[in-house]
């Protein structure tokens, strides 16, 4: 009989999990106990185990994605079985992708009610519309610069997800136009640029013959994806500043002697692999300093103050992106 592993409970307070990685592939043989994948959870990347002999028959949730806790995300066939006949039983409803991020609705171009003619291709653009009900996929800024520059935006091959026209096609199209009014004598023929309607009078520049107008790059937003941890870690900040009474000390200490201490014991332990950093005694003289002092080592509980018996001092890191940490290429195209 095939078996199904699903999303697993890895802390007390996980509601969803994402495959950060799988370190197995389909048609893949498996031992109870081997690592098939790396799940994050709203605390920490850990590893999932699996717990039966077999083969890798399906993988039902692709990597980045994030689903609840119980979701089955892949299927191992056991000793005897076809794993190429789980394909039909896997279940319903499983995710093999991330879910795209969504886009915010294009206006309706004027032109776009008028079908295009029968022999003529279907832009990237128009892909996807059906009669008068034709939608421009435009990004927000790749619309502004298209009325600021005059570009017709139904003239523009999209480069971006799903044809959808971007920043990048709007400047190319402003490129080659200028290129296109460049005279014979390689002398360039001012013209003007046309300005939103939205601009204030006072503000706009009239281009004046042998005036040289000079464009400045529009700035664009980017979308970063967020993992399930960092989202945990930014909803429990919100929560302490809102719920807990805060308050900041500042001191200056000499760092001499603990350096010199430090250097010292480090020379000691050379021969066994082991070297302090300065954290490393800052951590500990906060361990010392909160149990000789109880008050620091004490949290707000509404009614009432709780001092704690043990000391447990938390430290924050960043980590790698394979474990979950941030990345440039999460970058979203606006």
């Amino acid at each position: 009989m095939s078996i199904t592993l699903t999303m697993p409970r890895l802390s007390d307070t996980m509601e969803q999990g994402t495959i950060i990685r799988w370190n197995v592939k389909e048609g893949e043989e498996v031992a109870s106990g081997a690592i098939v994948a790396d799940i994050e959870t709203d605390k920490a990347t850990m590893e999932m185990q699996a717990y039966d002999d077999g083969v890798i028959a399906k993988i039902l949730v692709g990597e980045g994605t994030q689903v609840p806790v119980g979701t089955p995300i892949a299927m191992i066939a056991e000793e005897g079985e076809d794993p190429a006949a789980l394909d039909a039983a896997a279940p319903s409803g499983a995710v093999a992708t991330p879910e795209p991020v969504a886009e915010a609705p294009a206006e309706e171009s004027p032109s776009a009610s008028t079908p295009p003619p029968a022999t003529s291709p279907a832009t990237p653009a128009q892909a996807g519309s059906s009669g008068d009900a034709a939608r421009m996929r435009v990004s927000p800024v790749a619309r502004r610069l298209a009325e600021e520059h005059g570009i017709e935006l139904r003239s523009l091959v999209g480069s971006g997800p799903g044809g959808r026209i971007i920043k990048r096609d709007v400047l190319a199209a402003v490129e080659t136009a200028g290129a296109n009014v460049e005279g014979a004598s390689g002398e360039v023929t001012p013209v003007a640029i046309p300005m939103p309607a939205t601009t204030a009078p006072d503000q706009a520049l009239a281009a004046t013959p042998g005036s040289v107008v000079h464009e400045v790059p529009a700035l664009e937003s980017t979308e970063v994806a967020v993992s399930g941890m960092r989202q945990t870690i930014a909803r429990r900040l919100v929560e302490s500043k809102a719920t807990i009474p805060h308050y900041q000390v500042k001191m200056r200490f000499s760092m001499d002697a603990l350096m010199d201490l430090r250097r010292s014991l480090n020379e000691k332990l050379s021969g066994e692999g082991v070297k302090l950093s300065v954290n490393d005694f800052i951590v500990r003289a906060c361990a010392l300093s909160m149990a000789e002092h109880p008050m620091f080592n004490a949290s707000w509980a509404g009614d009432r103050i709780l001092v704690h018996g043990r000391v447990n001092v938390g430290v924050a890191i960043s980590l790698p992106e394979e474990r979950g940490g941030p990345s440039a290429a999460r970058l979203m195209p606006q």
